[in-house]
């Protein structure tokens, strides 16, 4: 297996893990919904529902790959893209010591390609990528009733440092 950056012949797998991801995310309501579905679905589940959700994410995968301050890649074996990761650097207020850090979007393993660590290594080669970019931090968030995930992260050295409490009005 190897780790590269991805192009945008990859869309399409990346976009099939997106779908399979969001699954999990019905609980997230409306404010973390792509920019492009915000006025037409309600939640995640409308979300699924969509005829056009698999053109969309392609299109989303390749914004991505071409934005010059986010980065996209992708784990494959023979020829098979096997999972993606997807992150991008933030700038903190000036306030604050750290002004920049990674933001860990995502990071995906397609559901036949699951329990081989993949996601481990995605998150090792996404980690020393911004340690080579200067930037010593990295942030990521998970939905709270994730538990399996705020475990593996847990496990990884990350920790536990904000609830971010969300209100629509």
């Amino acid at each position: 297996m190897k780790i590269r950056k991805a192009t945008p012949k990859d869309t399409e797998k990346i976009a099939e893990g997106y779908i399979e991801m969001i699954k999990t995310h019905a609980s997230l309501g409306k404010f973390f919904l792509p920019k492009w579905a915000y006025k037409k679905v309600k939640d995640y589940n409308q979300l699924l529902k969509l005829k056009d959700l698999k053109k969309h994410a392609i299109e989303d995968a390749l914004e991505t790959i071409k934005d010059k301050n986010s980065f996209t890649f992708v784990a494959e074996e023979n020829g098979e893209i096997l999972g993606y990761s997807y992150f991008f650097v933030e700038e903190n207020n000036k306030w604050f010591g750290v002004r920049k850090y990674g933001l860990l979007d995502e990071i995906c393993v397609l559901n036949k390609f699951r329990e081989r660590g993949i996601s481990s290594k995605l998150l090792e080669f996404s980690e020393n990528f911004l340690r080579k970019k200067g930037i010593n931090y990295i942030m990521l968030k998970t939905t709270i009733q994730n538990d399996l995930a705020q475990k593996i992260w847990e496990s990884k050295g990350y920790k536990k440092r904000l609830f971010i409490h969300l209100k629509e009005l």
